[in-house]
């Protein structure tokens, strides 16, 4: 899908100055330095993103900064869960979101866990 797409579909404005990166048809990461966040279709169930598409996303990141970082907005209980499957800890919370950060990916597969030294 593409950015103008994907801003219709979430009903976001995806702002200039960050990287957009679709995966899959139903999903996409919006990437600026090392804060990734992603966003799915809710309707898409299941294994909506394969692990592929996240390495393709956070390797490149983790090598170059040593961790990513995002935030869920409280209340996103399925958010959180994601974030966490992933490998995220939680680093800080404000009154509206929760902060994580990732060292590395719990998912990663031996392609991507070259950026480990």
């Amino acid at each position: 899908m593409t950015r103008e797409e994907a801003q219709l579909r979430s009903g976001y404005q995806i702002p200039a100055a960050w990287d957009y990166v679709p995966v899959g048809q139903n999903a996409y990461f919006i990437v600026k330095g090392n804060e990734i966040h992603c966003w799915r279709d809710p309707a898409s169930q299941g294994r909506w993103i394969k692990r592929s598409d996240i390495d393709r996303v956070t390797a490149p990141l983790l090598r170059e900064y040593g961790y990513v970082f995002t935030s869920v907005e409280q209340g996103n209980d399925e958010g959180h869960a994601f974030v966490k499957r992933l490998g995220f800890t939680e680093s800080f919370r404000s009154p509206s979101h929760a902060f994580y950060v990732c060292r590395r990916m719990a998912h990663l597969t031996k392609k991507a866990s070259a950026y480990e030294h």
